[in-house]
């Protein structure tokens, strides 16, 4: 059985934008010929995909790299509408692949190529997991294309930089009962983490739009845990747990998109570790961080309520500590 798909970078006709092979894709209009296609289609992207009968929706697949005033099948795809968006040939062709929307992609695709070899047999596979197998696809045009750049092509990230308020000095904590000069490293810890979360590193309009949603869930995750979790530990050794429930019930966050966060906050210096029920995270930088943490979020809701508290928190305003 082949497990790799030939392309040509040049040949957008025969890849898709996300880079499936529409050459082997049993729904494109070459291959699907006759009714009898159709429902065969139709059962194996009910039985592999988990998908619902849209076969039957429209004649055959065009591929979504047609011209962008022609509707395609796909075009609610949010892949699609990025790669529109940074005006590029698919996402290999892009500066910021692989971002966290094309490695969702490539994560979905994996598992239906489980399920085929699974439950169905070589034919399934190729007919219903190999056209969609795209990350070595991709890979290998972002090597061509990386190799295509020029030094002066290389753009520069503009990274984010927010002064301390003027007033906030160390004597500002006297009232916290600890050492001023420690909280006061702790608060300057958490201001760059939220520093570094409103710093968008991605080079395109597509990717820095979804950047700031990503960023934005994980504030809203740190901001959630500060709001509601517990301190535990002592001074040198703080964290904060918090139920899984608590974080479901607020945000909305399933297991899945919660470890994805977990993965955004090691980015940012948060270390933390998801047991059955709970969330527990630290700072091992500053440990007192954490305190700082519960200690900012419930001045901010003190202040601004807890409607709008959370979006001085987003913009890191640390005024009401001053």
């Amino acid at each position: 059985m082949k497990d790799t798909i030939q392309f040509t970078m040049n040949n957008p006709a025969r890849i898709s934008l996300c880079g499936f092979n529409c050459s082997l894709c049993p729904a494109f209009q070459t291959n699907l010929k006759s009714e009898p296609d159709r429902i065969e289609v139709d059962a194996g992207w009910r039985k592999f995909h988990r998908a619902k009968g849209w076969i039957f929706e429209a004649p055959y697949c065009q591929g979504c790299s047609t011209n962008p005033e022609v509707k395609p099948l796909w075009s609610g795809c949010p892949v699609r509408k990025c790669v529109l968006l940074n005006q590029v040939d698919n996402c290999g062709c892009c500066p910021d692949f692989p971002c966290p929307r094309i490695n969702n992609l490539i994560h979905v695709c994996h598992l239906i190529a489980e399920r085929t070899r699974e439950k169905g047999t070589p034919t399934d596979f190729e007919k219903f997991a190999l056209p969609y197998q795209n990350q070595k696809t991709l890979n290998r045009i972002h090597l061509k294309y990386l190799s295509s750049l020029t030094k002066t092509e290389s753009l520069s990230v503009t990274k984010v930089t927010l002064a301390l308020p003027a007033a906030l000095k160390n004597e500002s904590f006297i009232s916290t009962q600890l050492n001023p000069e420690a909280f006061f490293e702790g608060v300057k810890h958490l201001h760059a983490i939220l520093e570094d979360m409103l710093t968008l590193y991605c080079q395109t309009p597509g990717g820095q739009a979804q950047e700031l949603i990503r960023n934005k869930d994980t504030a809203k995750l740190l901001w959630t845990i500060g709001s509601y979790g517990e301190k535990t530990g002592a001074a040198e050794n703080l964290q904060i747990t918090i139920s899984f429930q608590k974080i479901k019930e607020t945000l909305g966050f399933g297991k899945y998109k919660l470890k994805q966060k977990i993965k955004d906050f090691s980015k940012h210096k948060i270390a933390s570790q998801l047991f059955a029920d709970y969330l527990k995270i630290y700072f091992p930088q500053f440990p007192i961080a954490a305190l700082v943490l519960q200690h900012y979020t419930q001045r901010l809701i003190q202040a601004y309520g807890p409607k709008k508290a959370f979006s001085h928190f987003w913009k890191a305003d640390l005024q009401v500590l001053a």
